[in-house]
């Protein structure tokens, strides 16, 4: 579909961005947390307590319903030559375009409710964006699509990393990593494709972070007290101040400056070209 503002590439109906909110984790818990602070405050007859936390809870309820559902209203991105143009927003409607080549990293974020219905979340990190401008790589000016099917999704960053949804990580920490990350090391890996470094990690909420590879700015292998006895390391792949988070963490110390020597070597080859 083609208009004035560019060739549309995906939306999020108001229904979707309802529904995202109502199953969203974060929103559950407010609700649930309410309630229990309602029986709570009921069973024990401290009702100044109740309007006490009621107030927080409040708070914290108006800010995920403003922040998803009222500045994600109609939801639009269009591609442009100018790069990816989104209009969005109920009480006040706003357009923002994104040029391409200051996409530094994309991340998918794929909440537990929502990976069952195929739906995640896209965020981007922008060069310029973050790095002395507060708050802004958190709020939704680094949303790049707030509530998406695969094939939408799969559109998206076909344009900004072809391949990135299909990239399936297969290196992972060892088995000795648990002492410093339990439960987390089963669920993180790490790995390149031909065109970035991809970084997995979460169960609740599925976290994937993708660096085209001549975006990469550095690669820092992290190595503490505790690793060392353990034989493990991190690596780091630098992008701007955002949502994107490409580590690989508690690796075999080996692998990991393995991983960080070929991930310099596949951004050094990608600048040239």
């Amino acid at each position: 579909q083609h208009d004035d503002a560019g060739d549309l590439v995906a939306e999020a109906t108001p229904a979707q961005v309802l529904l995202g909110t109502l199953v969203s984790l974060d929103f559950v818990i407010a609700v649930v947390g309410g309630l229990a602070l309602l029986a709570a405050s009921v069973w024990a007859g401290q009702v100044v307590v109740f309007l006490g936390g009621i107030v927080a809870v409040g708070s914290w309820l108006a800010q995920i319903v403003g922040q998803r559902v009222v500045a994600q209203w109609g939801f639009t991105l269009h591609r442009t030559p100018d790069g990816l143009r989104i209009q969005r927003g109920l009480l006040s409607r706003t357009s923002q375009t994104i040029p391409f080549a200051r996409v530094q990293g994309v991340a998918i974020h794929e909440p537990f409710v929502w990976r069952r219905l195929g739906w995640c979340r896209l965020e981007v990190d922008v060069a310029g964006y973050a790095g002395g401008q507060g708050d802004k790589a958190t709020d939704t000016s680094a949303t790049l699509l707030p509530i998406a099917d695969r094939a939408s999704t799969a559109r998206v960053l076909d344009t900004l990393v072809p391949g990135a949804l299909a990239a399936d990580p297969q290196v992972a920490p060892p088995s000795r990593a648990w002492p410093v990350d339990p439960v987390a090391w089963r669920f993180r890996r790490i790995g390149s494709t031909a065109d970035g470094f991809t970084a997995r990690e979460g169960w609740v909420e599925r976290h994937t972070s993708v660096v085209p590879h001549h975006k990469v700015q550095s690669v820092e292998v992290r190595q503490g007290p505790v690793a060392r006895l353990l034989g493990l390391a991190t690596v780091e792949v630098h992008t701007p101040d955002g949502p994107v988070d490409a580590d690989g963490k508690n690796l075999d110390a080996e692998t990991a400056r393995t991983v960080a020597l070929d991930e310099l070597a596949l951004a050094r080859a990608a600048r040239r070209t």
